[in-house]
């Protein structure tokens, strides 16, 4: 590792628009007065005919593909089972969007135009019992909806998964299912979403724990083991009791299945030979000329403010770079090439050191200063995925110090080679 020595860092942080403790993305200040309009037009459809693709436009509008099984809290009306609603504040997670039918004789705390409405459902587990809150999209029924970047750093589609693993086994014990007919339909829409990340291909799959069973399925034996990259043909999810478990056979030894619980998941990444492709370049689509000439303006003007304003400033200054940031960036994997300022040693030393890693994860802008000059830098989280620990370090958005800059996301992520 190639460490050179940084002398007087200063690192400012003092406003972040991720949220930590309490503060989270709006998720209804991203909508725009035309959304609203969709909105109500699609509530006029539900209960026709058209009531499946009006719930689908809803979804589209609040982009449930990117939020779906995140981590929110709501502060709203909730419809009770009973029909009428309940003022409260939940924190769970990011469901589809359904429809609500409003009883005429059943007083509602705010206006409404129409007898069904489109919903949020917020999913969320009390005394290990899952419950379904519903919150009717309206302004005057939803006081706060705020989404919280998941904290773990697994890729967006391993919790999309694992989301609707859980969402799987909570309806198979909720509503008692056991028609082997019906259970094979809900484990078929897993495989589905498996295959969709899989790709049908040999994959490679990081875990903190799984079971390897020697001797075939009837008569083998499971051994329990630690963090492992496994790799294997064609994952598939089937059932062990109520909850469904990935299956995969050792390519080096057909008599072996791996058994993954997906909470144990960390990644999957499937394996194409000669086949490297690459994520969206940062420097192209985020942090492009125009990001760069504000960033710059935004590092001088405080390299000339007075220490008694200093403070205020940064914070204004943080805030603005925020604000010209897209809410997804800290839900994708970056992947980076180049030198960033990280902490080392016990005093947390700052130094720069090469990093070459696809593990990254968006955290906070923030602005450092070194050797007179002010920088803005991206607060990132390093992943390791074997230990399941993360460090923070600091990339300035610039190809003067970054050879690699890219979002794997879910559509342009790292492709294992063999």
């Amino acid at each position: 590792m190639l460490v050179l020595e940084v002398c007087h860092i200063a690192i400012y942080d003092t406003y972040m628009e991720l949220p930590k403790a309490g503060t989270g993305i709006d998720l209804l200040g991203r909508l725009s007065k035309d959304d609203w309009r969709q909105i109500a037009a699609a509530n006029l459809c539900l209960g026709g005919e058209s009531e499946a693709e009006a719930l689908g436009d809803v979804e589209k509008v609040m982009r449930t593909d990117e939020i779906e099984g995140e981590r929110a809290r709501v502060v709203g009306y909730r419809q009770t089972e009973d029909g009428s609603y309940d003022l409260c504040a939940v924190e769970g997670v990011v469901d589809l969007v359904s429809s609500l039918e409003n009883d005429p004789e059943t007083p509602v705390p705010f206006a409404i135009y129409t007898k069904k409405m489109a919903a949020l459902c917020i999913r969320a587990v009390e005394n290990d019992r899952p419950d379904d809150y519903y919150f009717p999209l309206d302004p005057q029924a939803i006081l706060s909806a705020e989404l919280f970047p998941d904290d773990s750093v697994l890729p967006r589609y391993i919790r999309k998964l694992r989301h609707y693993v859980d969402k799987t086994q909570e309806a198979v014990e909720k509503n008692d299912i056991r028609d082997v007919a019906s259970r094979e339909c809900l484990i078929d829409d897993l495989n589905g979403v498996l295959g969709d990340i899989s790709q049908g291909t040999e994959v490679r799959i990081d875990c903190r724990a799984y079971r390897r069973r020697a001797g075939g399925i009837e008569y083998g034996v499971d051994v329990e083991a630690r963090a492992q990259v496994l790799f294997g043909a064609a994952p598939l999810f089937v059932w062990r009791d109520n909850r469904p478990i990935l299956e995969m056979v050792d390519p080096k030894d057909s008599s072996v299945i791996f058994r993954i619980d997906v909470k144990d998941i960390i990644d999957i990444l499937p394996i194409c030979e000669n086949d490297y492709k690459k994520g969206d370049d940062l420097f192209e689509t985020v942090f492009a000329d125009e990001f760069q000439q504000l960033a710059w303006q935004l590092a001088t003007d405080l390299k000339y403010t007075d220490e008694p304003y200093f403070s205020n400033t940064v914070r204004n200054h943080i805030k603005t770079l925020n604000k010209a940031l897209p809410d997804e960036l800290g839900f994708d994997a970056i992947g980076l090439s180049g030198f960033v300022i990280s902490p080392s040693g016990a005093n947390n030393k700052l130094q720069y050191e090469f990093i070459d890693s696809d593990r990254a994860y968006f955290n906070a802008v923030k602005f450092v200063r070194y050797d007179g000059a002010i920088y803005a830098v991206l607060e990132l989280l390093l992943h390791d995925d074997l230990s399941s620990s993360s460090r923070k370090i600091y990339a300035v958005p610039s190809r003067d110090k970054l050879l690699r800059f890219e979002s794997l996301n879910n559509d342009a992520r790292l492709r294992a080679c063999c």
